[in-house]
């Protein structure tokens, strides 16, 4: 089957692309990612850490789904004359309770995991036997600012939601903290590892170009004229920001990242979700405010919404979770 894409150039039109072929990873592309990714380890092998016999509470095991994708390109002409489009993409046909039922989903699918390794994977109610677990509950700040469920918007990239399994903190745990933190005491008095983490889920790929053509006034004079295009093609992809860490003793972390704006990690899924899409040229409606800038002039190429089916929507998200699985777990038995 084909996959639905749209470009647009104030006007809009409607393209397909070959079908994504899933992702499998060779011991080098593993390597590569293992390096590209900021995998870090103080002190142990991963293999320490998620061993036969270890035992782990999950303290936010948390999904952000991206709602809104914004992006930019932007344009010179003799290193004087600068122009910026803005690219805008929207989800819609998704609800709280799928999100949800995803969420609580992956956990288990994570849990699964753990527990084929042979680890303990212990209830959240373990925390609280933990002497300094409400100085580490109250210390630990939210990662998006906005509190589990409710929309957060940064203008230069969009717009998203967190949820987190019940019972789970939607809080974001540093890497970095001293001996005598709560961070590190709660491990210690429990003798326990903790895992916290922040995966983010994108919708859609967005690819943008900028053409360039000089329009001649005569007698020597004229204009240069750039035109900005907008494709969007509906895929769910892991990255752009996910953050996982487990800790036990200061010197047993464990942490993986996906810098913001790796184009070289393509973790997604090749399940197709959307039913349809459309555009908007002008006054389109957004959840985060539009990016502008400083270039002159700054042009939008318009919103293109996807309509997702909530079914579908869902099977592509755990797919490609299930692929980002394969990946980190292939990391924390040490394969590498």
């Amino acid at each position: 089957m084909n996959k639905l894409r749209y470009a647009c150039v104030f006007l809009f039109a409607f393209a397909v692309s070959q079908n994504l072929s899933a992702k499998e990873w060779s011991k080098k592309e593993l390597k590569a990612v293992k390096r590209d990714i900021g995998h870090t380890l103080a002190g142990n092998k991963p293999k320490k850490v998620y061993k036969e016999g270890n035992r782990f509470v999950l303290v936010g095991n948390s999904l952000v789904f991206r709602l809104e994708a914004h992006e930019q390109i932007e344009t010179s002409w003799k290193k004087k004359y600068r122009a910026a489009f803005n690219g805008i993409t929207q989800l819609e046909g998704v609800d709280s309770a799928v999100f949800q039922e995803i969420t609580e989903a992956y956990n288990e699918m994570f849990i699964t995991r753990l527990q084929a390794m042979g680890v303990t994977v212990l209830p959240i109610s373990e925390l609280e036997k933990a002497k300094s677990f409400s100085k580490f509950r109250d210390g630990a700040k939210l990662s998006t600012g906005a509190e589990d469920g409710q929309l957060f918007a940064k203008k230069k990239w969009g717009a998203a939601v967190t949820f987190t399994p019940e019972n789970q903190y939607a809080i974001a745990v540093k890497d970095a903290a001293g001996p005598f933190s709560a961070r590190n005491k709660v491990p210690r008095e429990i003798e326990t590892f903790l895992y916290n983490a922040f995966t983010y889920i994108n919708f859609a790929s967005i690819n943008m170009d900028i053409s360039q053509k000089f329009k001649s006034g005569g007698l020597g004079s004229g204009k240069m004229v750039s035109t900005g295009t907008t494709a969007v093609e509906p895929r769910i992809i892991i990255g752009e920001g996910t953050n996982s860490i487990a800790w036990g003793k200061a010197t047993y972390t464990l942490r993986i990242f996906l810098p913001e704006n790796e184009k070289n990690l393509d973790i997604t899924s090749n399940l197709e979700y959307a039913n349809s899409m459309e555009s908007c040229s002008s006054n389109c409606p957004i959840r985060a405010k539009s990016q502008g800038g400083f270039l002159s002039p700054s042009k939008d190429t318009g919103v293109i919404t996807i309509h997702a089916d909530p079914v579908k929507y869902k099977a592509a998200v755990l797919d490609a979770l299930n692929n980002y699985l394969d990946l980190t777990f292939s990391l924390y038995a040490g394969k590498l």
